[in-house]
Order: structure tokens, then C-alpha cells, then sequence
């Protein structure tokens, strides 16, 4: 795919691996890197990063799957009851701000009320908030949701991700 000359022929080719711990190889990360610059489109879907790992080694091979993930500009996370994909998911979109608000009220002889806030830094979207995401069906209304990541690319709110909502029925 990548030997073609794109100036003579500049259609866009698209690679689909479902279930893609079963066809990486640990050069793919090589592959990925140059692969946009050929106008190939790829799509790697896996239930999570322990199947990276078992395909590529066992956990000696970490390096190669976060490299070989490194090299992916978008990523869509659905539910997901693995830690090590829900913690790699929850750091990827990173921290933001939230506001804290205390109150102390303190009744005796005299009263007194204190009201503070605060910024307190945070992660956007916490590791244990992908497990209850909607998986679709008819429980769900073949809604499935997720979150999407774009490096480089604020999609938002001059966020990097987005939480979407998928139809599962959806017909173009």
C-alpha cells in the first residue's frame, strides 16, 4: 500500500482489523507512522490493551503497544471493565479544572459561616467512569456511547475529546 506512487493513483485505501490484537505485528507502529502520508486510512478495534500485549509478547512488550498506540491520532473508548485500557483512556484526555466549594457553619454563643472555593485539578473523565457507559441494544435504545480523542485537534470547547453517542440503528 505504501510502495504505490499516491501522484498516479491518489485514492484513499482503508484497513479494517476488528479484533486487531490477532493481526499486529510489532512493526506496525513503523507502518503507522508514514501510513497518512500514502493516504491509508486504518481502524484497529480491540476489547483492550492486555490483548495488545498478549499478541505482542506479554507485558515485556509494553513499549511496543504504547508506541504502536502513539501512533494512532484518533481513539473512540466505549465501556470497558479492563483498569489498565480505562487508567490509559482516563490519562490520554488528561486533567482539567474543577471548582470546589466548601462550607463551614458553626453554631455557639456567636454564629459564624465560611464559604470557600477552589480550583482543584483533576482528570476530565475518571477511569471507573468508563464501565458505565451505554452499550446499546434495546436496554439502551441502540444508543452505545464513548469517548473520543483527537491529538493535536481540539474538537470542543478547545478540548481534545468529546463524548458521543452512537446509533446502533442509524442508516445513511
Amino acid at each position: 500500500m505504501e510502495k504505490r506512487q499516491i501522484s498516479e493513483n491518489a485514492r484513499p485505501v482503508f484497513l479494517w482489523a476488528d479484533e486487531a490484537q490477532n493481526f499486529l505485528h510489532e512493526y506496525d507502529a513503523d507502518y503507522q507512522a508514514t501510513a497518512r502520508s500514502s493516504r491509508i486510512c486504518t481502524v484497529y478495534i480491540s476489547q483492550n490493551m492486555p490483548n495488545y500485549y498478549a499478541s505482542m509478547g506479554g507485558e515485556k512488550s509494553a513499549h511496543h503497544v504504547k508506541r504502536f498506540l502513539g501512533t494512532l491520532g484518533t481513539k473512540i473508548f466505549h465501556a470497558n471493565a479492563d483498569i489498565e485500557t480505562n487508567q490509559y483512556a482516563s490519562s490520554l484526555i488528561g486533567d482539567t479544572f474543577f471548582e470546589d466549594s466548601t462550607e463551614s457553619t458553626t453554631v455557639s454563643e456567636h454564629f459564624s459561616q465560611t464559604r470557600g472555593r477552589s480550583l482543584k485539578l483533576e482528570r476530565a473523565v475518571r477511569p471507573e467512569q468508563f464501565v458505565s457507559l451505554s452499550t446499546g441494544g434495546p436496554p439502551n435504545n441502540y444508543k452505545v456511547s464513548g469517548y473520543l480523542h483527537r491529538q493535536g485537534d481540539c474538537l470542543m470547547n478547545g478540548l481534545s475529546y468529546i463524548k458521543m453517542n452512537f446509533n446502533q440503528q442509524y442508516k445513511p
